[in-house]
Parts: C-alpha cells; structure tokens; sequence
C-alpha cells in the first residue's frame, strides 16, 4: 500500500547542451530523436517521426515534415542530407555570412526557414 505522494525525480538536463555559438553549423548524434534548428534568437525542434521527405540541390536543403517545411540554405550540405537519412542529425545553427566564408569547415548554414505547409504555393 502506498501512502503519501510519490518522490518526483526531476530530469537532469546535460551541461553540455548550451546555445550553439554559430562556429559549427550541426551536429550529430547516435540516435536523434529529431532536429532542433537555432537562428539568432529562436530555436525550434522537429521529431523525425514527423519527417515525410527531403530533397537536396546544390545551396538547398528542405525537410518537409507532416505541417511544415524547414529550408536550409549555404553550403555543402549533402553532409547534413546523409546525417539525416541515417537519423544522425541532431542540431542546425544558422551562421553569420562572416563565419561561413572565414571557416574551415566544408559545411556552412547561411539560413534556416520555417514554412507551414499551408502558406506553400
């Protein structure tokens, strides 16, 4: 018999979690749960559960998931393709012009937009 109210466990959230700081435009994981996409001051999480499709051009990447598209445009960007056809995918930062063309990585995110899929013509 149980008696009183039962002990919370609060979740811990990881210190190695803070705001990307734009110098890399993604990163990866084992076993994503879904993308969380960061612009300058917002940030917004899609589940891959609600990923319908993706399709990959030269300087463009969209994701079109059950509501809504997300576009990602810059550079080398079939890295973030194969990420996320693996399920590998787990953030994107969009970086400033500066920081895209000055860094070494071949990867570069100039511009992430979200896109309910109702305002698509």
């Amino acid at each position: 018999m149980l008696r009183g109210k039962p002990a919370s466990n609060p979740m811990a959230v990881p210190e190695s979690s803070p705001w990307p700081g734009g110098e890399l435009g993604f990163g990866t994981a084992e076993r994503a749960v879904g993308i969380r996409c960061y612009r300058a001051k917002e940030s917004f999480f899609r589940p891959y559960v609600l990923l319908r499709a993706m399709a990959l051009s030269e300087a463009q990447l969209t994701f079109t998931f059950a509501d809504e598209e997300v576009i990602v445009r810059g550079r080398g960007l079939h890295t973030l393709y194969t990420a996320a056809a693996e399920g590998r995918l787990a953030w994107l930062c969009e970086q400033s012009e500066r920081v895209a063309v000055a860094g070494d990585s071949p990867v570069a995110i100039t511009h992430i937009e979200l896109v309910p899929l109702r305002d698509r013509n």
